[in-house]
């Protein structure tokens, strides 16, 4: 114990002065700096056209997020502190050429850290329509308490479009601490957790090097829509981060053990979370037959039944939602959507699937650039994000790397059959996921499957041709959801 202590007597009193500060400042925080802002914010109740100088405006702000302010010291102090452990550990390393880039990367994720917290502290799940849905479950009802975004209008009331394995991901959550208290977006970043583990596993099982992995794990999460759509909050967006951990699990499956039951249940609740997964069907119908276990064809047709038979139980779930809803198995509630503005002459006149639609969405999904818009009237400043996103070949190049895959044939045609699918469904679709930020977030409905071709893709191409090309996607999209914002709120607290 002695000879630990001596050993590590510089971490011991790092941990010892981390302890410190974040008493320190909890304390400091509660008997002096609370009462400057209460105090600041009780005058500016009392005169709403007080004009507070640059200091008393942020402690105003600070006031009015409320508990955030000590949380978010605490956080701020504590991932500085563990930065400067990690740089006594290594300090070696660190006094390296890579200290620029370690300090680049420190500030990155203390800012993107505060970020996160801010946004989990403020989060309420009464702007979600998933948690609305589970609320209503809990009561015995159908329908939704009123108007959403994405809701079908039908008979007086209003249903959710999508299916139900969001909302009943919910239900014990809403169950135990209620609508207001269920947080979204840390639900988000928590499935963020498990498809980051499951991805892993399935890379491993398709020999891809452990430097690789990492590499592509942070291809998949930061350089894809996947962390937009995951720290946004955006309520009808949760759909899609439940389609990844499911089908990572089927694919999973086939990969490995190859139960065709667990395959079709793992599917068929991807189904229910976005029944446009069903393409997905013939890639890991296909698998279920390649993989060499088991080794006979009788056992192999048993198995494939197994898997149809699973996945019908849950297309069946979803036929009866239709009925018991809209009084038809085939009418998902799209057909009852409110529409305005040129999204209601579209539909009027084309319908909800067209191929007039395919040039527009072929140019969002493929060809439109990263675009950032000014306000008016002078343009010159509160710049935002366009909210019809950036395509997937300027936002992530990195995916046309799989191109370059090579596989088992029947696999790799499968799974290009399942993507194409997908995207001609795209194309043909009223829709093109607006509001979504630096990417094309219906895309990740087939990037599971996609980013499986790109991990055997990069196997045959050159490091110094793939790796900048992921640096890059990483880049736009910390610019897109980060630094442009950040800009903005600049500009906001200067004028």
């Amino acid at each position: 114990m002695n000879k630990w202590l001596i050993e590590n007597k510089t971490l011991i009193l790092w941990f010892s002065m981390v302890m410190f500060f974040i008493i320190a400042g909890w304390l400091l925080y509660f008997f002096y700096g609370s009462k400057i802002i209460q105090d600041i914010y009780a005058a500016r109740m009392m005169q709403p056209n007080l004009k507070l100088t640059m200091p008393y405006q942020s402690a105003y702000y600070a006031k009015a997020m409320s508990g955030f302010i000590n949380y978010a010291f605490i956080a701020l102090i504590f991932i500085i502190s563990m930065f400067f452990l990690l740089a006594m550990r290594f300090k070696k390393k660190i006094l390296s050429f890579r200290l620029p880039f370690l300090l680049i990367s420190s500030l990155l994720l203390i800012l993107i850290s505060l970020h996160l917290f801010y946004k989990i502290y403020f989060d309420t799940g009464e702007a979600s329509p998933y948690v609305a849905q589970a609320a209503a479950f809990l009561q015995g009802k159908l329908y939704l308490p009123g108007s959403f975004c994405d809701a079908a209008y039908y008979k007086g009331h209003y249903y959710m479009l999508s299916s139900p394995t969001p909302s009943f991901v919910f239900l014990p959550v809403v169950a135990l601490v209620g609508e207001k208290n269920t947080k979204t977006i840390l639900a988000s970043l928590l499935f963020c957790l498990l498809n980051i583990y499951l991805l892993t596993r399935i890379l491993k099982k398709l020999g891809i090097e452990i430097a690789h992995i990492r590499w592509l794990i942070a291809a998949f999460f930061f350089g894809t829509g996947y962390w937009s759509i995951a720290e946004s909050g955006y309520g009808t967006n949760f759909d899609h981060l439940l389609v990844i951990p499911f089908l990572f699990l089927a694919i999973n499956e086939i990969l490995g053990r190859n139960r065709g039951i667990f395959a079709g249940i793992f599917l068929g609740i991807a189904f229910l979370s976005r029944p446009i997964v069903l393409y997905s069907f013939f890639f890991i119908l296909v698998g279920l037959w390649t993989n060499p276990s088991p080794n006979n064809t009788k056992d192999k047709l048993a198995n494939v039944f197994g898997f149809i038979f699973s996945f019908s139980l849950f297309v069946g779930i979803y036929l009866f939602f239709n009925w018991i809803r809209f009084g038809n198995i085939f009418d998902s509630g799209l057909s009852h959507l409110i529409y305005t503005g040129y999204m209601k002459e579209r539909i009027d006149m084309f319908g909800n699937f067209n191929p007039v639609y395919i040039p527009y969405n072929f140019y969002l999904l493929f060809l439109k650039g990263f675009s950032v818009e000014f306000s008016p009237p002078l343009y010159v400043g509160g710049m935002l994000m366009d909210i019809l996103g950036t395509s997937l070949t300027f936002a992530s190049p990195f995916v046309f790397f799989s191109f370059w895959a090579k596989w088992n044939k029947n696999l790799l045609i499968a799974a290009w059959a399942s993507i194409c699918a997908e995207i001609i469904h795209i194309l043909l679709f009223a829709g093109n996921g607006g509001w979504q930020i630096n990417s094309q977030r219906y895309a990740l409905d087939f990037l599971p499957i996609l980013i499986l071709l790109v991990a055997l893709g990069i196997k045959n191409v050159r490091e110094d041709v793939w790796k900048p090309a992921i640096i890059y996607s990483i880049i736009l999209n910390i610019l897109a959801l980060y630094i442009i914002p950040l800009c903005r709120i600049i500009e906001k607290i200067v004028s």
